[in-house]
């Protein structure tokens, strides 16, 4: 059902490696992941003298890795590490094409202390220009990526267009482009994505509202769960303390009000090294209260086949009556995780938050 293709960074296929070994003692011979706003992995690997790779094309940077499942292709990376390399194995790493964000700078306005600023424009111009200048530096390992669609994005719970000024700026000092774009996405509640065809888009939203539920019972389609409710994480009073580029404290107070009379007064205080602005801690710490006091938790679903027809992002339907488990609501897909043991037998795992949120 499986096969693991190495190609150049061209896209053409050099070799395919047939003959898998276990990498945990599960008998797993490949494991594979994908997330939401973020780059995946894959780990797989294969004899030290297998005539699949007698020339090294197992090297980072140089070669690719795409994964076939039944024909169709179902992950697509870089190899970034041999993590192992011995008499009998070598352990392959590939992270999906997002990785290369982290390798690519902001472009700083200021070359004396590398920092970029922001001060006037909207977040999306912002994004445009970051992705833009990445994209066209010389010898960029995205340089073969496209600008797809970048959305007006928001100010957190407002339809008010995130524009920037000198008050309300973005400030990025030695900063990746992922680090960027992670910042922007957490303070506006936003994702972006690489698609196969990699065109690269930043939207409000990403995904689609589906009718794809997952059952729990003896005829279901949901084969495990694990729906944790962890008290120990959550609070509704939260202190978030940034530090801005000059080096003063900076402080943040929320309090979620409705919570306080059922769980009663609970605080926590929690360090954003992203947040160099009062308005991006402000952002931040709303939006971690938010989740934290309604007890918002990942949940994991394994389930069959059916969970290749979900696309991060989706919203889908889960329904579980098990013991005092008793749960039917929406998930929000910002995570899948593969694993295939040496019989060709499948774990498909689910990796969710309710739905319509975004992390």
């Amino acid at each position: 059902m499986y096969s693991v293709e190495i190609l150049d960074t061209s896209g053409n296929v050099q070799t395919i490696i047939k003959n898998l070994i276990p990498i945990d003692r599960d008998k797993n011979v490949l494991k594979y992941d994908d997330y939401l706003s973020n780059y995946g992995t894959c780990t797989f690997r294969v004899k030290t003298k297998d005539p699949a790779v007698s020339v090294n094309y197992l090297e980072p940077y140089k070669y690719h890795v795409r994964i076939k499942r039944a024909k169709g292709s179902v992950w697509y990376g870089v190899i970034v590490n041999n993590n192992q390399r011995t008499h009998n194995f070598i352990e392959v790493e590939a992270r999906t094409l997002l990785f290369y964000l982290t390798k690519c700078e902001v472009a700083p306005s200021d070359t004396t202390v590398m920092t970029r600023v922001f001060k006037s424009g909207t977040m999306a111009t912002a994004l445009t220009t970051m992705f833009n200048e990445a994209k066209n530096r010389q010898d960029s390992p995205i340089g073969s990526w496209t600008l797809g669609t970048i959305d007006n994005l928001y100010k957190l719970n407002t339809t008010t267009a995130y524009t920037f000024t000198n008050t309300d700026f973005l400030e990025l000092p030695y900063a990746s482009v992922m680090d960027a774009f992670t910042l922007c996405g957490d303070i506006t509640n936003s994702d972006f994505e690489l698609t196969t065809s990699k065109v690269f888009n930043f939207k409000r939203r990403i995904g689609q509202n589906t009718q794809i539920a997952f059952k729990w019972g003896k005829y279901g389609n949901l084969k495990d769960y694990n729906s944790p409710v962890r008290g120990a994480d959550r609070y509704n009073v939260l202190a978030g303390l940034g530090i801005s580029t000059t080096g003063t404290l900076l402080r943040a107070d929320k309090t979620d009000s409705s919570t306080i009379s059922t769980y009663k007064r609970l605080w926590a205080t929690k360090v954003f090294n992203n947040a160099n602005t009062q308005d991006i801690l402000n952002a931040i710490t709303t939006e971690e209260l938010r989740t934290k006091s309604s007890g918002v938790n990942l949940k994991t679903y394994d389930v069959n086949e059916d969970g290749f027809l979900l696309q991060l992002g989706d919203d889908f339907i889960v329904d579980i009556e098990d013991g005092i488990i008793s749960e039917r609501e929406r998930r929000r897909l910002i995570g899948r995780q593969v694993l295939v043991n040496e019989n060709g037998y499948e774990t498909i795992r689910l990796i969710t938050n309710i739905g319509d949120e975004k992390k």
